[in-house]
């Protein structure tokens, strides 16, 4: 008899949520004298974003140096509100996984996503709490 418990694994961006970084980029503008294409530019294409998804700096600190780099005037509340409602669910895949877990099939969710980010999906998304 075979024992072994198999998993399901799950990435989470662009599997069980899509993400958009220019709805970020469009909502934090407002709170900028830069075009919503400059402060996405500097969330997709400097380094900022991966030394945050990396854990080197904490929240405070990663937005703090988006604000100088983004010339952003705002309070810490409503930077990560405006940086992390980004996320759509996938429902086809959020239906598989929520169909694997009533069959008992265990399953987990991997993410390179940021502290930001997760707590608005753990309070936005139920299938992620």
């Amino acid at each position: 008899m075979n024992t072994e418990r198999r998993w399901v694994i799950f990435d989470l961006g662009k599997v069980l949520l899509d993400f958009d970084f220019a709805i970020a980029a469009k909502e934090l503008a407002r709170y900028s004298p830069q075009e919503e294409e400059q402060i996405l530019e500097s969330i997709n294409q400097s380094p900022l974003l991966h030394t945050f998804e990396r854990g080197d700096w904490s929240e405070a600190q990663f937005f703090q140096k988006l604000s100088v780099e983004c010339r952003l005037e705002a309070s810490l509340e409503e930077l990560k509100k405006g940086f992390a409602e980004i996320f759509t669910p996938v429902p086809s895949m959020v239906g598989f996984m929520e169909s694997l877990k009533e069959r008992g099939i265990p399953v987990m969710v991997f993410s390179n996503t940021n502290v930001t980010a997760v707590d608005y999906i753990r309070a936005a998304f139920p299938f992620f709490a």
